[in-house]
């Protein structure tokens, strides 16, 4: 959900949000997980939430990939905390699920990579159901490779993953690669959603 989905009088409801009652309605999804930006209010969001089906099982964060907002200064951690200690209440309260998703891949003294320092620094003191992170392939590399520092931080945490994006880029190899980072992501010891990215 962006700022402006919840301004003035907009209400979101599972009901109006076309794309999550089609994925319920049509492909039978009953795990959605779900990003709130600032913007929302306590009382909107639980408008929300009442309005979705009893059997839907919500993995809500605050702010999903907010580690390059925090860096360049247009996120506080403490602005970012609060949102998550106040999503956190809400979906807790409502019986669903509240866990971080970050930016897997985010630049850290002048180069990319996957920086679990950055993920520890801003986690916030909150009870997580699961720990998130997004995580791209530009190449088709191994999957252990890029996921691995994900999966022993969520392996350490005693939590489930869950991958909020995932995908490679260059089209003609995307099936072979999605089917092997399928298998390996169903090798795990952990449990671990995973949502596939396709424009």
């Amino acid at each position: 959900f962006q700022p402006d989905d919840w301004s003035g009088t907009k209400q979101p409801r599972f009901t109006t949000e076309a794309k999550l009652k089609a994925a319920y309605d049509t492909y039978g999804v009953r795990d959605v997980s779900i990003s709130f930006k600032p913007g929302y209010t306590a009382a909107k969001v639980r408008t929300f939430l009442a309005s979705c089906p009893a059997d839907l099982r919500l993995w809500g964060t605050f702010f999903h990939e907010h580690d390059m907002d925090i860096a360049n200064g247009s996120l506080t951690i403490a602005a970012y905390r609060a949102g998550c200690y106040e999503i956190a209440d809400l979906m807790h309260e409502a019986g669903h699920l509240f866990g971080p998703i970050h930016n897997g891949v985010t630049y850290v003294g002048g180069k990319w990579g996957v920086n679990p320092d950055q993920w520890r620094a801003s986690d916030p003191e909150v009870e997580m159901d699961f720990w998130g992170t997004d995580m791209y392939f530009k190449q088709y590399e191994n999957p252990a490779d890029l996921y691995g520092p994900a999966v022993e931080y969520a392996t350490a945490l005693g939590l489930p993953l869950v991958i909020g994006e995932t995908a490679s880029f260059n089209g003609p190899l995307q099936g072979a690669w999605a089917a092997e980072a399928h298998t390996y992501l169903g090798s795990l010891a952990i449990p671990v959603y995973a949502a596939w990215w396709s424009q």
